[in-house]
């Protein structure tokens, strides 16, 4: 969760005492993920960098209204929340460009370090916002911490500028480029997006864990969205502790993404998916053991092991995905199996309404610790069934 995040959600925590203004939140950031799919199309048919720069453009500006409104009208709440959905849906229009550069500007042999990297940086600022935004929101208002973070994104926007400029200065970046959008761009829309979906469909080891991510990403949500609470109401350690929890689960993505790296020259990805996997499993001890420091431990562990995993398992889909594929098969994986959120913050709904806090971690945690050895064991037994490193991928 990164600094904006951490602070938008512990304000209407603490601004509304009500977990299920969170789920509300949480609905605001999962829906967008159903329209990843068109930002995969906007990303194989264009430049990758320029779209970023448009998308990143338009999110400085809204998280820039965003804190003048807080900092000026104090805040209604779904007033927040329709700003927090724009942002989403720009978001995950850039995602799947921001996602398909690491082919495009390393070797093959490289990529599982370079998305390793990428997401590292990515979880460290994480960790940052973790361990400082607690202490900042006793001495600022949150409408600078929104200020600050939109800041961060100009930033951003001017190192993309300066990536820009610096790739129209190499005469050679054209001819090296092996992102070829003339042949997206012949294509209409919809038959991009069909291209895109059928290629999808035939790579045999989407169609075997598609079911599995889904249903992972649905039981994940209240580890996303109720930490807030799970800190303030169940561990009764407030801002603190919510800061340090969300601490430990970046800490320990940023050291599986470094291990990644390491681990990928050891074992195949194959192998290091298997593996890391079954870390996930010590989550089931989360609602068993009401330790603030217990709960961090697991967090950490949890984080390294899905860090590394989801890394491998990304790395495997650069490996296999012709690189003018690279947006849409990234878009369609985010808009299948995030697209379920919507449906999946209602039903963590329910159960915080039948079950309470407690009862809804408890639910989240052994499915997750389910999941988890449900993948082991699938990705095990198919690669056992395939003697070639491709043929194990590729239906």
């Amino acid at each position: 969760m990164n600094l904006f995040a951490f602070a938008l959600y512990w304000f209407v925590q603490d601004s509304t005492n009500d977990p299920q203004y969170l789920l509300w939140l949480g609905l605001m950031m999962s829906i967008p993920q159903l329209i990843s799919v068109f930002g995969g199309v906007i990303a194989d048919r264009g430049d990758r960098l320029k779209v970023m720069i448009r998308f990143e453009s338009i999110r400085f500006l809204l998280v820039l209204i965003l804190a003048i409104y807080v900092g000026v009208k104090g805040g209604n709440f779904w007033v927040i929340a329709s700003l927090y959905l724009l942002m989403n849906v720009i978001g995950n229009l850039s995602s799947p460009a921001s996602q398909a550069l690491v082919p495009e500007i390393l070797p093959e042999s490289d990529w599982a370090s370079g998305n390793g990297l990428i997401q590292g940086v990515r979880r460290f600022a994480g960790v940052i916002a973790a361990s400082t935004c607690a202490v900042l929101l006793s001495f600022v208002p949150v409408s600078v911490i929104f200020g600050f973070y939109s800041f961060l994104i100009l930033l951003s926007l001017l190192t993309l500028f300066a990536i820009l400029r610096n790739r129209a200065a190499d005469d050679s970046s054209a001819s090296t480029d092996p992102h070829d959008g003339s042949t997206n761009e012949q294509l209409s829309w919809w038959n991009s997006l069909v291209q895109g979906f059928r290629f999808t469909w035939e790579l045999k080891i989407l169609r075997l864990l598609i079911p599995i991510f889904i249903l992972e990403n649905v039981l994940y949500i209240p580890y996303m969205i109720l930490a807030a609470a799970w800190s303030d109401v169940v561990l009764h350690a407030g801002a603190r502790g919510y800061s340090l929890l969300e601490l430990s689960i970046g800490a320990g993505a940023v050291a599986g993404y470094i291990l990644s790296s390491w681990v990928s020259k050891k074992i195949s990805l194959e192998q290091g998916f298997v593996l890391f996997s079954g870390l996930q499993i010590v989550i089931v001890l989360y609602p068993a053991i009401t330790n603030l420091y217990v709960n961090m431990l697991l967090l950490f562990v949890m984080g390294l092991g899905s860090a590394v995993a989801g890394n491998f398992f990304f790395t495997i889909l650069q490996k296999i995905v012709p690189s003018k594929l690279h947006g849409r098969v990234i878009g369609m994986l985010t808009t299948v199996v995030g697209g379920i959120l919507p449906l999946g913050t209602v039903i963590s709904g329910g159960f915080l309404h039948l079950f309470g806090l407690h009862g809804a971690y408890w639910i989240a945690s052994v499915g997750l610790a389910v999941t988890a050895i449900v993948q082991m064991i699938a990705v095990y037994q198919y690669s056992k069934t395939n003697t070639t490193h491709s043929s194990s991928l590729q239906g």
